[in-house]
């Protein structure tokens, strides 16, 4: 096994905060700042893992994770991208995304997850497209669905568009 590199910023106790880590870039003042790359490199056998996580709690909320690119005021806004690896001789890899679940008793409620596109503030909002690509022999099945409930009722599924002050009302 390789050497192992383990970088980490301070503890602390009686209640306070411990130490913050940053990894970042170099700024510019004429061009661009530099990159941040962070990755599991090829390997023979399989790539190793990354985990990007915050700490449990035992007492108070956990930490929050916020991946996106930054703001431009004289350009358009950087892009995010999630993908999974090609699979050249078995399947592609899959992206699965949940919202928390929730244990307490007394009704407590799982994570919310929201898909929604950008909002403007001089035209139109963004799209969201969700599909299953073209493929040769079939393509993928693609399922909208609430969960079943062992007692109570299931979810509402809606589907509709929103309403208009002053024009046409968009199809379904």
């Amino acid at each position: 096994i390789g050497g192992e590199i383990r970088m980490s910023a301070g503890a602390s106790s009686a209640g306070a905060v411990g130490g913050r880590f940053s990894v970042e870039s170099g700024d510019s003042t004429s061009g661009s700042s530099g990159e941040v790359l962070l990755r599991s490199v090829d390997a023979a056998t399989g790539s190793g893992l990354m985990v990007l996580s915050t700490g449990a709690a035992t007492a108070g909320p956990t930490g929050k994770i916020q991946i996106g690119s930054g703001a431009s005021t004289g350009a358009r806004a950087g892009d995010v991208y999630v993908t999974s690896g090609t699979g050249t001789v078995g399947n592609g890899g899959e992206i699965y995304m949940s919202a928390g679940h929730a244990t307490a008793a007394g009704g407590a409620v799982g994570g919310r997850f929201t898909v929604e596109s950008g909002d403007s503030t001089a035209g139109s909002s963004g799209e969201v497209l969700i599909r299953s690509v073209d493929a040769v022999s079939g393509s993928g099945m693609m399922v909208l669905s609430t969960g079943a409930a062992t007692t109570g009722d299931t979810g509402r599924f809606t589907l509709g568009t929103g309403t208009t002050a002053s024009g046409r009302g968009g199809d379904v």
